[in-house]
């Protein structure tokens, strides 16, 4: 089997930087149950505590915009951020205006310098609508593109999102299947709606502690499926006797090449 690389990075190495332009979100499927977003959220409840609801354990639905934030990517020069990760960028409450704005910033920041933004999101149509009209909207070709990162945890998610992320234009498509709860055949829809340009994959966390069950198997298969096609693969992290792996150095045969 052809391998691929294999992208064993640690946090910061892998994104550098974080953006959040604004704060607050909505469970809405078995990948939220235990969000690492919100329990930042409620650890940090001076600074979060309007987007959580009266007694703090779950989000309150409501999105809010920080002002001061939105337009700093236009400063920025060869950067790697990961956005929104106290939210979902494309949340049904985010307005047009904001994500106008958002995509103004990092397209001036990707036309003069080497940044590029990872956009994760677990709402996969709104996703592709909005991307769509914003590259319409805003087209520079010697810009780096932006990467839409789709978030599935079930196969479930992958049929319903999967056609989304690669009909949406002007971006590189990325996956993130974290966190992974069953077995996911990926290979079918590749042929059908062609390759992404990216995965990462990885177990459930639950604060520090190892969340619901991830076979090394599961991660294995997409790893090898992955490298088949030449696809760059992360593996963010997995469970080993009920602890939290985050190193390649610890993984078993089945997960390291």
């Amino acid at each position: 089997m052809a391998k691929s690389p294999i992208i064993y990075l640690n946090t910061s190495d892998w994104i550098g930087y974080t953006y959040n332009p604004w704060h607050g979100c909505t469970k809405i499927g078995s990948g939220c149950r235990n969000c690492y977003a919100l329990a930042c959220a409620k650890h940090y409840h001076g600074a979060f505590g309007h987007v959580l609801n009266a007694d703090q354990s779950d989000w309150s639905g409501e999105i809010k915009l920080r002002e001061k934030e939105i337009d700093k990517p236009a400063s920025w020069k060869d950067r790697h951020c990961y956005m929104n990760s106290m939210t979902d960028m494309f949340h049904r409450s985010v307005l047009d205006r904001w994500l106008d704005r958002m995509w103004l910033a990092q397209d001036a920041a990707a036309y003069k310098s080497d940044s590029m933004l990872l956009m994760f999101t677990k709402r996969w149509a709104r996703s592709c609508e909005e991307v769509t009209r914003l590259v319409e909207w805003v087209v520079r070709p010697s810009a780096r593109s932006p990467m839409l990162v789709h978030s599935y945890s079930t196969q479930s998610d992958f049929d319903r999102g999967f056609p989304h992320l690669m009909a949406t234009p002007g971006v590189q498509h990325g996956i993130s299947f974290e966190p992974l709860l069953e077995h996911i055949n990926i290979e079918s829809a590749f042929a059908e709606h062609g390759l992404p340009d990216w995965l990462t994959i990885g177990c459930e966390s639950n604060g520090n502690s190892l969340g619901r069950p991830c076979h090394e198997s599961d991660i294995g298969l997409l790893r090898d499926t992955a490298a088949f096609h030449r696809i760059p693969c992360f593996v963010k992290q997995i469970g080993i006797d009920g602890k939290l792996v985050h190193s390649p150095d610890g993984y078993p045969q089945e997960v390291a090449w």
